[in-house]
């Protein structure tokens, strides 16, 4: 028997809400969002980026048995990895080129309601899992809305020869940044895991 306070029932119907009305908007017209074209996933599909999502995944999915935490286990590892990967760097992309452009339109509205996918596909996990709606939701919007944030600025990490090392969506055409090597966004690259790996690391050290 799933156990929902009002306040938690208001919240989900709330974010299914924003999830269905994306979805629909998405089909509705695919080609006037990014992520469902083929050029997105041709930039997201750099071997570099696959590789360190792997990686992170990995992470993730075996530290779960050691974090004290009964709410992390390896499906809810893999299933958040996987939303923040397809769905984060697109949003963060879309978010920041709204403001900087003074537009606020429905792919804002879309944007939104996938930068929080990774955090509500936690939740509706531990409600189906366990029957109830996990009381960490609180602190699991801002922890990964932080995580979401910083893998979407990993995963959009661009070079170019006369800009150097750049955050792709910052310049046009955005999604068309060339794939480079690791190597040339290593220094970027450390600057933005290095406090997720720390933070992680604490969390862990803790939960002994």
């Amino acid at each position: 028997m799933t156990i929902l306070s009002q306040g938690e029932l208001w919240y989900l119907i709330a974010w299914l809400s924003a999830l269905i009305g994306s979805a629909y908007l998405l089909m509705r017209c695919p080609e006037c969002y990014e992520i469902s074209t083929r050029i997105y996933w041709k930039f997201l599909l750099q071997p570099w980026k696959m590789f360190s999502f792997v990686v992170s995944t990995a992470l993730l999915a075996l530290a779960a048995p050691y974090s004290g935490d009964p709410t992390w286990d390896y499906a809810d590892s893999i299933i958040v990895a996987l939303f923040t990967y397809t769905t984060s760097p697109w949003a963060v992309g879309v978010l920041y080129r709204s403001v900087k452009a003074g537009t606020f339109s429905l792919k804002v509205f879309v944007a939104l309601s996938l930068f929080f996918t990774p955090c509500w596909s936690y939740d509706f996990y531990i409600l189906i899992r366990d029957g109830y709606y996990p009381a960490t939701w609180l602190p699991n919007l801002v922890i990964s809305s932080t995580i979401a944030l910083s893998a979407a600025l990993f995963w959009n990490l661009a070079w170019h020869p006369d800009k150097g090392t750049c955050f792709a969506f910052m310049h046009d055409p955005w999604l068309e940044a060339s794939a480079v090597p690791l190597k040339k966004l290593l220094i970027a690259a450390m600057i933005i895991t290095v406090p997720f790996l720390l933070m992680l690391g604490i969390f862990l050290y803790q939960a002994q």
